[in-house]
């Protein structure tokens, strides 16, 4: 039997087709983030060109000028902050559909790297579209109180639009369906003359419902982690107000799970994959960005060494050679201390790694066995079945 193995050339095509059409759907929500920050009136006519392109628009800002619609004073303020948070939920949204015709694209050899490539793919794509602006009012701008009024809205209104979108709005629409089902079913009964038994069984109902899908749990819950820790120097608030939200949302995924959608199917796994691997890297990010946040956006350490801060200097763009120096060595001490947790950590005994080795290993063979042993049959078209025995994997090959 010839079994048909792609290329490295044409594999390696279909990667760099997929990070192509990725880099080019990044510029999406990159543009916008202009716009709301112009609507916002954060950025000002001496700001940076990005790419070469001038982000100050003067149309825009001028709906952030006193008295104007956006005007940060009154109420209507928060409402680009709010529309952000929309237009990133809707961009994240048609990017699923991108991210897995590319990952199709790609023609992955075992679906555990499918599931993996697809995970990367939407979580680099949702970071990007969510945390782009942060990091450009903390490191450009570098003016942490509006940073922690962008942060809020934007958290809190993605926190409340999970809550909607996953519990509200599929109620909603539930009863919806129901009732024009139960409209159609009585239009048809009466058609019938009352004859008929227009019941279902109990558990008729459960079909029409949606099916769970933990993806999207996995991958809010790692967003959301990454609003807490990038930024935890700016909004030491967040935890607290994610422990909130998190709270509320356990009701809200309880109603969904036990009312809306069909029974999950949970098998047995030993750990939650690729997204520990993108808890790690937001921790070791996030070393980085408050340790910048605090040394060059913000004057956290100006009370406690002024010896080190000169205004002047801080005015033209400058930095003491002293918090540059103390920068760097916290950063260095923090990722020393990360590396010493993970190596001093107890791990399962040598021992034990070993059992559960051999078990894998034993079962293994055993799968190897019962299939070699398995009977041949041939059938009157001429076809080759190999029969499986009682307990024992396999199939029918042809």
């Amino acid at each position: 039997e010839v079994e048909l193995v792609e290329g490295r050339g044409s594999r390696a095509l279909r990667y760099a087709a997929s990070l192509c059409v990725s880099l080019a759907c990044l510029i999406v929500p990159l543009a916008y983030m202009f716009v709301s920050l112009n609507l916002q009136g954060y950025i000002s006519p001496a700001a940076r060109h990005v790419l070469g392109v001038r982000v100050y628009h003067e149309a825009l800002s001028a709906f952030a000028a006193p008295g104007a619609v956006f005007d940060p004073e009154a109420w209507t303020g928060m409402l680009p902050a709010v529309l952000h948070a929309a237009v990133i939920f809707l961009l994240n949204k048609a990017y699923r559909h991108v991210a897995e015709a590319l990952t199709d694209l790609e023609n992955h050899r075992t679906q555990e790297a499918h599931d993996n490539s697809l995970i990367v793919k939407r979580f680099l794509f949702e970071a990007f579209d969510c945390y782009i602006a942060l990091f450009y009012i903390a490191f450009e701008l570098r003016d942490v109180d509006r940073l922690r009024v962008e942060l809020v809205s934007l958290f809190s209104t993605d926190a409340f639009r999970r809550v909607f979108t996953e519990a509200v709005l599929p109620l909603l629409m539930q009863r919806l369906s129901r009732r024009r089902h139960a409209a159609a079913s009585a239009a048809a009964k009466k058609e019938d003359g009352g004859a008929g038994g227009g019941g279902t069984d109990g558990g008729s109902g459960d079909l029409e419902l949606d099916e769970h899908e933990d993806f999207d749990d996995y991958l809010e819950m790692v967003i959301q982690f990454g609003y807490i820790t990038l930024f935890a120097s700016a909004f030491p608030l967040a935890s607290a107000l994610a422990l909130a939200c998190n709270g509320v949302e356990l009701y809200s995924d309880l109603f969904k799970v036990s009312y809306l959608c069909r029974r999950p199917r949970r098998p047995r796994v030993s750990g939650i994959g690729t997204w520990l691997g993108l808890l790690y890297v937001l921790v070791v990010a996030s070393i980085f960005t408050n340790a910048v946040l605090i040394a060059f956006a913000s004057d956290q350490l100006a009370p406690l060494l002024p010896q080190l801060f000169d205004a002047r200097q801080r005015q033209v763009g400058q930095w003491p050679s002293g918090i540059v120096l103390l920068l760097v060595a916290v950063e260095h001490g923090l990722l020393l201390l990360l590396l010493a947790t993970e190596v001093t950590l107890p791990r399962p005994p040598r021992w034990v790694r070993l059992t559960l080795a051999r078990r894998e290993h034993e079962a293994l063979l055993a799968k190897r066995r019962l299939l070699l042993e398995a009977p041949v049959v041939a059938t009157p078209l001429g076809d080759v079945i190999e029969a499986t025995p009682v307990g024992g994997g396999g199939g029918s090959k042809r």
